[in-house]
């Protein structure tokens, strides 16, 4: 079975420079099991934005390395456009549904700092059932800007920006001296 080339994370690569007050809003789809893929390829050949965050995952077997990109949150593909997005995106039969996001503001503020978190390296793990941890900031290294809740497991401290409308986030590895508490 011949290999896909991978799927743009985010089309337009603009498309978070150009985010504001006067952007169209974000749509949040359910796709089918396993389509965000074949679905991110229909949005990209109708030219439509959207972003799809995705990480890699390794593991050896036989003694040969393999690679594998997945969705940070499966199921899921975020949308940017006009009302007439939802008909390109039921049109494609593989959207289930869409997740009404009312608030705008906070998803495309969420997405942003997911996006910055995707540029910055192999140490990015999907998580689930999210607790609540101190809110702060990145202010130094590859990260710096963004902001998250604190996640401390394993001996590791962890920064987690969470897309609250799914009740998931995603988490990189940070050093105490990177964040500065957003909370007293």
């Amino acid at each position: 079975m011949p290999l896909l080339a991978p799927e743009p994370t985010v089309y337009p690569e603009n498309l978070f420079a150009e985010q504001g007050p006067d952007s169209p809003r974000w749509w949040v789809f359910q796709t089918r099991p396993r389509a965000e893929k074949s679905f991110a390829r229909l949005l990209l050949k109708s030219q439509t934005p959207y972003f799809l965050p995705v990480h890699t995952q390794s593991w050896r077997k036989n003694g040969r390395q393999f690679q594998s990109s997945l969705p940070l949150f499966p199921n899921y593909v975020f949308v940017s456009g006009e009302p007439a997005v939802r008909d390109v995106a039921f049109a494609t039969h593989l959207v289930v549904r869409d997740v009404p996001a009312n608030d705008q503001s906070r998803l495309s503020a969420e997405l942003a700092s997911l996006n910055r978190l995707l540029g910055g390296g192999d140490s990015l793990r999907p998580e689930e059932g999210l607790s609540k941890g101190t809110r702060v900031l990145v202010v130094e290294g590859i990260y710096a800007g963004v902001e998250g809740r604190v996640l401390e497991a394993g001996g590791e401290l962890r920064v987690c920006v969470e897309i609250s409308l799914l009740g998931r986030g995603v988490s990189v590895l940070v050093e105490r001296w990177m964040i500065k508490p957003l909370e007293s």
